[in-house]
């Protein structure tokens, strides 16, 4: 039926007693589904879906994909070119999407999300205790929310982007080199809110942090 199921059965008791390696070639537009455990995953050249998930190890994706779903518990997770819907999640790791567009997902608990080059439609990026950088294209009408705990946020966008902006922070700073200053919520706490738009909006961008910065610079 045009699939192909490629499996190691460990002879040991315990299964994490040996070590196996599988190295699989497919025509480049083949759908490539991975599960692994202690395993690391690299795909390169698939432009097909691609779909990998591990418990300890990291995840490399690389070449225009159409569509990847990718997560780690205990490893880092990279995308480059990726096209379509991307889901990239980890829990202690590191998440980095290189030159990607569409409609991106992408957070991890202990570690950073980092969003450079490409351009996407629609894009939620978030982290507990890591910081979140995004410096990539956004369309006319897109979406940008991020949230970030107790990390930095680094938003670097264009100058003249149409935008209308909502960005709050419980206690930390609000920076914004697009527009006015944030203001306080209260007399009484440290917390910080940011409303505007700039140019003729269109680009929907969301922003909260609980003790983290919000800086948003112009790239």
């Amino acid at each position: 039926g045009g699939q192909v199921h490629v499996e190691i059965e460990s002879n040991h008791v315990n299964p994490m007693a040996g070590k196996s390696d599988i190295e699989v070639f497919v025509p480049a537009g083949a759908s490539v589904s991975i599960e692994g455990f202690q395993a690391t995953i690299s795909v390169a050249g698939v432009t097909g879906s691609v779909s990998a998930e591990t418990v300890n190890g990291s995840i490399t994706q690389a070449g225009a994909a159409k569509g990847v779903e990718l997560e780690s518990v205990n490893g880092t997770i990279e995308v480059t070119k990726a096209t379509g819907r991307v889901h990239a999640e980890a829990v202690n790791g590191t998440v980095t999407v290189r030159d990607a567009s569409g409609e991106l997902e992408a957070s991890t608990v202990n570690g950073k999300v980092l969003v450079t080059g490409g351009s996407f439609d629609r894009a939620t990026l978030g982290s507990v205790s890591g910081g979140v950088r995004f410096e990539a294209g956004l369309s006319a009408k897109a979406t940008l929310s991020v949230e970030s705990v107790s990390g930095t946020v680094d938003l670097f966008l264009p100058a003249g982007l149409g935008a209308e902006f909502k960005v709050s922070s419980f206690s930390g700073d609000i920076v914004n080199e697009l527009g006015p200053a944030a203001e306080k919520t209260s007399r009484w706490t440290p917390g910080k809110e940011l409303s505007f738009t700039s140019g003729a909006g269109g680009v929907r961008i969301t922003g909260e942090t609980r003790s983290g910065t919000v800086n948003i610079r112009k790239r």
